[in-house]
């Protein structure tokens, strides 16, 4: 994924994020309440 923006009510809350998972690889969401974890998987099932 590269350069994903996600606007919520006028906003940028995720500006331009790009990351690579190789296929096969299991990987992880970690951080605190707010910091954007479901807002980030919302976005990648959406653009599917």
């Amino acid at each position: 994924m590269r350069a994903l923006r996600v606007r919520r009510a006028g906003r940028i809350v995720l500006p331009g994020l790009s990351v690579t998972v190789p296929r096969g690889m299991v990987t992880d969401l970690l951080g605190p309440s707010g910091s954007g974890k479901s807002t980030l998987m919302r976005a990648i099932v959406v653009c599917r």
